[in-house]
């Protein structure tokens, strides 16, 4: 028999580094499972950050309490989420993991997941809110508009995301596309049938908020205009092809001056 004494910081130092038979040992010897570290991190929340499976696995049969949270408003599930251990999301998931918890600057799991679709896949599948109000009122699209992430962005427009939300300043996603020239990105959005006539509180349409670079930036939306018509002119007929002029005519209404 052991007669090593271990104590709570133990439990959580093997947690971190991924030491599960230190973890099965120190927990043998009835240290406190949901113990927490200066910052407020629990051996559970250390073992979903680093993406220890095992550890995460060995902490949850010995009732580790799973929304928790640490002192920046993270639970273990938001940690996982933000290195996409989509084993380790699972796993919580099935142990009660809550998709709904509200974390630091209103986020949700959901949100951390933002490069990890597999892992938000599962959070939707949990009931996560795809169209969650965050900082500023924005949503996850609307975020996504302004980082320029085309993929995620893609991702939550498969998945039913609301294109016309507006946030604080009553910008919607489109708009954010529009005003940092981000033409894959708008074109995206005309495929959902977006809406291109909401105004912010400036009064300003999507089209009015692109950069005004001495008429540069508006030739070079129109031309994009143009290829994707496979037209020379944007006065022109559009392609024949229906949803080719169906995409030539949303962008010839937006762009329109």
């Amino acid at each position: 028999m052991s007669l090593i004494k271990y104590t709570d910081k133990d439990l959580i130092k093997f947690a971190h580094v991924g030491n599960a038979t230190g973890l099965k040992l120190a927990l043998k010897k009835k240290v406190r499972v949901n113990s927490k570290d200066l910052t407020g991190f629990t051996a559970l929340m250390f073992a979903c950050a680093n993406g220890h499976f095992l550890c995460v696995q060995i902490l949850l049969e010995h009732h580790a309490k799973v929304n928790l949270k640490n002192h920046f408003e993270e639970t273990a599930l938001m940690l996982a989420c933000k290195k996409g251990y989509v084993s380790c999301v699972q796993l919580l998931l099935t142990y009660g993991a809550s998709v709904h918890i509200i974390g630091p600057q209103g986020h949700t799991a959901f949100v951390f997941a933002h490069d990890y679709f597999k892992c938000a896949k599962l959070l939707l599948k949990e009931g996560a809110d795809i169209n969650i109000r965050i900082l500023l009122n924005r949503t996850p699209l609307i975020v996504a508009a302004i980082f320029g992430r085309l993929a995620f962005a893609s991702f939550l427009l498969e998945n039913g995301a609301e294109t016309d939300i507006q946030d604080q300043y009553n910008m919607t996603a489109l708009m954010y596309a529009c005003q940092s020239g981000l033409y894959d990105i708008v074109q995206l959005f005309l495929r959902y049938n977006v809406n291109v006539y909401p105004r912010n509180k400036d009064n300003k349409t999507a089209a009015a908020l692109a950069p005004d670079l001495g008429g540069r930036s508006l030739v070079r939306f129109h031309g994009f205009v143009n290829s994707q018509c496979s037209v020379p002119k944007i006065d022109l007929k559009p392609a024949p092809n229906p949803k080719a002029k169906s995409l030539c005519h949303k962008l010839r209404l937006l762009f329109k001056r």
